[in-house]
């Protein structure tokens, strides 16, 4: 499981209510379910093709995490505002959780 301290508490206790009679396993996508329980608490993870200037070779994937926090929108870039690009849609995925998931459980404390 990628979700750690109070995120992964919080996520088992949606999933288990939400999802009774379904197991994570290999098959089955655990970031679908960790995306949907994100949107849930207003966590919004967005997943941007970058692509070259001409417009047609894609050049990797980018990520950030959308919240709200006492009333103001804030957007951040799931690697700590870097530009970095990511090869592929899961690896900005799993970047993009992983900061969720650390904002999270600093808002939660």
């Amino acid at each position: 499981m990628i979700l750690t301290g109070k995120c992964l508490e919080d996520f088992t206790k949606w999933f288990n209510k939400n999802y009774t009679n379904i197991y994570i396993n290999e098959s089955t996508s655990e970031n679908a379910f960790i995306i949907e329980f994100l949107d849930s608490k207003e966590y919004y993870i967005d997943v941007e093709v970058i692509k070259d200037k001409s417009g047609g070779y894609v050049r990797g994937f980018e990520s950030e995490v959308t919240y709200t926090r006492h009333g103001d929108l804030n957007m951040i870039n799931s690697d700590c505002l870097k530009e970095d690009i990511y090869e592929t849609r899961p690896e900005a995925t799993n970047a993009a959780i992983l900061k969720a998931n650390e904002i999270y459980n600093l808002k939660h404390q």
